[in-house]
Formats: structure tokens, C-alpha cells, sequence
């Protein structure tokens, strides 16, 4: 939660991660597979050498990661209809449109259609904290 009021939902997108969910058959919580302000790691042999002091743990290899680059951080702010992306990452524009998308289409936002913004730590001198920023 970061000292916030939001709590965080990965959704991976990997075969191994997924079967695991499956079998667990309940939610699962799991902090990320470095420490903080470490670089992410994309193959087992990463997180073994961040963490391998760390007694008891275990790895689930499943390969290099597809994409080697931070998760996205998206906040679903419903009142203002919108998706603020908080920090970009591996969801591309056009992926978070396309959930929101199939989401409208399944009746989960009523009758308005919800936007994408880019949160821009860099608005200096605006009221806004939010601003559209370009992918």
C-alpha cells in the first residue's frame, strides 16, 4: 500500500504464474521478486542473487520474463472515470484501451466510457495533477 490508501493487484500474463493461481485456487499476496529500489529482475538467477540471503526461499523458474521492464502502476479512479497510469511499464496505451474497452463492453463501468491519463510527476505550476501525457 506504500502508506496509501490503495492496495495493489498484480495480474500476470505468464503460463507458469497462471497455473500456479489455478492450482493455489485463492488469491495469493506476494511482495516483488527484488528489494526495493533494486532493479527488476527477469530470469530466477536475478532474484537469487537479490534475495538469496533470505533463508527458506524459494523460486518458481519459469523462464525469462517477456518483458524486462517495470510493472505498470494504473489506479482505477471510477468517480472521475478514468484509468491514471502512475508509473509506465510493461501495459502499452493501446492494452490498457482494450481492457477498458471489453471491460464497457461487459457492463463494468455503466454507461460512460473511462479514459486513460498519465500521471506527470514533472506539472510543475498546474492544478491538475493529473495530465494527459502522450505513450
Amino acid at each position: 500500500t506504500a502508506q496509501t490508501d490503495f492496495v495493489a493487484v498484480r495480474c500476470p500474463n505468464h503460463p507458469v504464474a497462471l497455473e500456479l493461481l489455478r492450482a493455489a485456487n485463492v488469491p495469493l499476496a506476494a511482495p516483488s521478486a527484488n528489494r526495493f529500489g533494486h532493479i527488476s529482475p527477469t530470469r530466477a538467477e536475478h532474484v537469487l542473487e537479490d534475495l538469496g540471503h533470505w533463508r527458506g526461499l524459494q523460486i518458481l523458474d519459469g523462464g525469462a520474463c517477456g518483458v524486462g521492464i517495470e510493472s505498470t502502476v494504473a489506479k482505477l479512479d471510477i468517480e472521475n472515470r478514468r484509468v491514471l497510469v502512475l508509473r509506465k511499464g510493461g501495459a502499452t496505451l493501446e492494452m490498457l484501451e482494450a481492457a477498458l474497452e471489453e471491460g464497457f463492453a461487459h457492463g463494468a463501468f455503466g454507461a460512460e466510457r473511462v479514459v486513460v491519463e498519465f500521471y506527470s510527476r514533472w506539472a510543475a505550476g498546474t492544478s491538475n495533477a493529473a495530465e494527459a501525457e502522450s505513450f
